[in-house]
């Protein structure tokens, strides 16, 4: 496994659900950082046609520090944001589609929020993120795409594959965030 191709990765946890059936040790257990209450940001390699996720002995192995792993992880979903995302708009809800893993994961590109697409929602970013393929955004003084944001996440949850979250999230001083209520 090269780690170098690792690709940052959201996925749903659910704390305390159930009780373990099997002890693994911690090495062999996946790496994983937390986003919010509900997602966590595990690592991938993209093996063709399925995905192994990096394990905590594989930092080790590789001599690679949680720091370093984010930033190859990041710099690596960006790249397939580029050759494979693309961005539509319907109303004013920016809507990424393409790759179908990885859409939601791209709310941890930076400059894309930072640089990219502030135009779009000049008073800040509010986005929805159901399902691991399911990426939309919307300007946060917009209450109409708001509540088009909430359809989405009515119409993905529960049926939906591969669920993420039913939180909206906003993006303040550099970060995304549990948005409470808007």
């Amino acid at each position: 496994m090269d780690i170098k191709k690792a690709i940052a990765y959201f996925k749903q946890i659910i704390p305390g659900e159930g009780p373990l059936i099997v002890d693994i040790p911690d090495d062999d257990q996946p790496f994983c950082l937390p986003f919010s209450e509900d997602i966590s940001i595990f690592f991938l390699i993209d093996n063709g046609d399925n995905y192994t996720l990096v394990q905590n002995r594989d930092l080790e192995r590789q001599n690679i520090s949680p720091a370093q792993l984010f930033e190859i992880g990041i710099n690596n979903l960006d790249n397939i944001r580029e050759n494979e995302i693309e961005v539509s708009k319907h109303n004013e809800t920016l809507i990424f589609s393409g790759n179908g893993n990885l859409e939601a994961s791209l709310l941890l590109i930076p400059e894309l929020w930072d640089i990219g697409l502030e135009s779009f929602c000049p008073n800040g970013y509010v986005a929805a993120i159901p399902a691991r393929d399911v990426l939309a955004v919307c300007d946060r003084n917009d209450s109409e795409s708001i509540s088009e944001l909430r359809e989405i996440i009515e119409r993905v949850w529960p049926g939906g594959d591969h669920l993420l979250s039913k939180t909206l999230f906003v993006r303040e001083n550099g970060r995304w965030t549990p948005s409470g209520e808007i």
